[in-house]
């Protein structure tokens, strides 16, 4: 067992660990997402794996909007709720976000 006095040290040291803690389960969420897309059909369950390993997994807590970087050309909503601020689409997670999205805002606290 691990002593709540520890787990304040701990976060002391390295931040919050609770998005660290998150990030293995929305990896695996991304990859079943990703596998399930027309791009991703004849990839491999290792090649997802390591394109997602490769990928930016941002924390999102206390932002409102997101412009995507040109270099992004895949995303994966893990949780929550966001709109496509050109076209007005609300997509809710889990879901592939398609690359024409560039500019969102979040809807969910």
């Amino acid at each position: 067992n691990i002593s709540y006095e520890t787990l304040q040290k701990m976060e002391e040291l390295y931040g919050d660990l609770s998005f660290a803690m998150w990030k293995p389960t929305a990896l695996e969420i991304a990859h079943i997402v990703l596998s399930q897309e027309e791009t991703y059909t004849y990839w491999t369950d290792e090649k997802i794996k390591i394109r997602l390993d490769e990928g930016l997994f941002p924390d999102m807590e206390n932002v409102e909007s997101f412009e995507v970087h040109p270099v992004i050309a895949d995303m994966v909503l893990v949780q929550g709720r966001i709109m496509d601020t050109t076209t007005d689409v609300i997509y809710t997670g889990p879901a592939y976000i398609p690359s024409d999205v560039r500019l969102l805002s979040l809807l969910d606290e």
